[in-house]
């Protein structure tokens, strides 16, 4: 295994931070097993994927989110369309409301955040997050 395959582990504050959940919800995140942590001394470190998994599937929306369409975020994120309606049906991007033309409206922020994990991580044929790291209902509030 070379070094490009090892995970990355970051401590759980910065993790919150970096992808603006909060500490409690990582800590259940890593009760369910969905975010692979240990301790080092008195901190907790997780792993950067796992943590970039969860947040790509919170559908928590900011002041600073904006609603886009489902071919908008396409475009954006220079991924087929086909790929972005994958992504809702699997309950990953939730449609928020119906815009125009009753077009599918979503969170930005989080078709951006699958759209990294998906420029990062996704190799053809294979499911962008895995069933085990699959979670439906995490608070973060």
């Amino acid at each position: 295994m070379n070094d490009a395959n090892l995970p990355t582990y970051i401590p759980l504050k910065e993790a919150a931070k970096k992808y603006n959940l909060t500490t409690e919800g990582l800590l259940q995140a890593i009760d369910e097993e969905f975010i692979e942590a240990a301790k080092i001394g008195d901190a907790i470190v997780v792993a950067d994927k796992d943590v970039m998994m969860v947040a790509a599937q919170m559908s928590v929306r900011d002041k600073d989110d904006e609603l886009v369409s489902l071919s908008e975020a396409a475009r954006r994120l220079d991924i087929q369309m086909r790929t972005i309606s994958r992504w809702e049906d699997y309950g990953w991007l939730p449609v928020i409301a119906l815009g125009p033309r009753r077009a599918k409206l979503v969170s930005w922020k989080q078709a951006k955040a699958l759209g990294d994990l998906h420029k990062r991580n996704s190799q053809r044929g294979s499911r962008l997050i895995p069933h085990d790291k699959e979670i439906i209902d995490i608070s973060t509030r």
